[in-house]
């Protein structure tokens, strides 16, 4: 597990990969894969050849990775969140499951492939902010490759399992949108309070309407905020995730209806959107539903979940699906997994990649 020790004592807070892309191509060029790495406004990108097919402008298997990861807490951690701490059975670290412990299990998975000298093109793709803005990584890997490449199959490693490694896998993602929703009043004396609406009073309201339909509260702000002024402004930012852009039209109104009810204007402002994306990728969920280990009863194809790098690959790849470690921890203190689901993940790659280059 030497790979994996290296990559999770680098602090690769996003969208700084710092040198774990170096660690990884390391290992991957020592099994013959061809290493190209390029870096835009900061963010360290790399992509990873290896031929075996006759056909060189065709990659039959794609990995897609991320390195960076979500910032810590150190006091909440319990050991140190960067490095490979082993505590009865289990892998405490931050990144350990979304996702330096799939790109582990992907490479366990390829070197066994090479080593069978199976035919086929593999490639492995690493990005360096899937965590962050998404501006520079994966969007921009996939413009370079665009006219290179076609991609017949893509596996990402984002951790989708719920209970058991393999019970969920994905051929698409909701969107999701973040935007600020602007309270505006009037800025008054609080020892006049008849004189003005305090839209502090109305944050109730509208936080329980906007909790019913799909969305996320991530930070409430009131500008120039003193105790003895009833603000004027206070600013909600806010997610939702959505499948059909109807439910964002619906949204508007209902936000437009509520404004007319308590008598408060709303602004908005948009602070990103992720596209839907969707592949029927049948080839692949083929191969995924007969995985002998995984039984048929655990199996589901959803696209629940967060955003992810698979938005960008759907213009260049023919099947997508994301598959990875458990996601009950992710993004939390003491993220962790266990050892063995590191193996039996990368057991789960191996029967999907040695199927699909078995049937060229």
């Amino acid at each position: 597990m030497k790979f994996l020790n290296k990559i999770l004592k680098i602090s690769s807070i996003s969208p700084d990969s710092s040198i774990c892309q170096n660690i990884i191509s390391y290992f991957f060029k020592k099994i013959g894969f061809q290493i190209f790495k390029f870096k835009k406004k900061g963010v360290k990108n790399t992509f990873m050849l290896h031929y075996s097919g006759k056909n060189r402008k065709k990659i039959d298997v794609l990995f897609l990775g991320h390195t960076d990861v979500v910032p810590v807490n150190r006091k909440i951690w319990l050991v140190d969140p960067f490095n490979m701490n082993l505590k009865n059975g289990l892998i405490i670290s931050r990144g350990i499951c979304d996702m330096k412990g799939s790109i582990y299990s992907a490479y366990i998975c390829i070197k066994n492939i090479v080593k069978k000298k199976l035919n086929g093109n593999i490639a492995v793709m690493l990005s360096g902010d899937e965590e962050g803005n998404s501006l520079f990584g994966a969007r921009e890997l996939v413009l370079r490759l665009s006219n290179k490449f076609k991609i017949i199959n893509c596996i990402i490693g984002e951790p989708t399992s719920k209970k058991i490694i393999g019970d969920t896998i994905r051929n698409g993602r909701r969107g999701s949108i973040n935007f600020i929703l602007k309270l505006q009043g009037s800025q008054q004396h609080n020892a006049y309070p008849k004189n003005s609406k305090n839209l502090c009073l109305k944050i109730p309201l509208i936080l329980r309407l906007l909790s019913k339909m799909n969305c996320f509260f991530f930070n409430i702000e009131i500008p120039n905020s003193r105790s003895n002024i009833i603000p004027g402004l206070v600013n909600i930012s806010l997610n939702i995730r959505f499948r059909y852009y109807s439910e964002l039209k619906h949204l508007k109104y209902v936000l437009q209806m509520l404004s007319e009810k308590i008598d408060i204007k709303f602004r908005y402002k948009l602070i990103s959107i992720s596209k839907p994306f969707y592949k029927k990728s049948k080839r692949l969920l083929n191969f995924y539903k007969s995985i002998p280990f995984v039984k048929n009863k655990y199996r589901i194809v959803n696209n629940k979940g967060g955003t992810s790098d698979g938005r960008f690959l759907k213009k260049i790849s023919s099947n997508i699906v994301e598959l990875g470690l458990l996601n009950k921890y992710i993004h939390m203190d003491n993220e962790r997994v266990k050892v063995s689901d590191i193996y039996l993940l990368s057991n789960i790659y191996y029967h999907l990649i040695s199927n699909i280059l078995n049937t060229n």
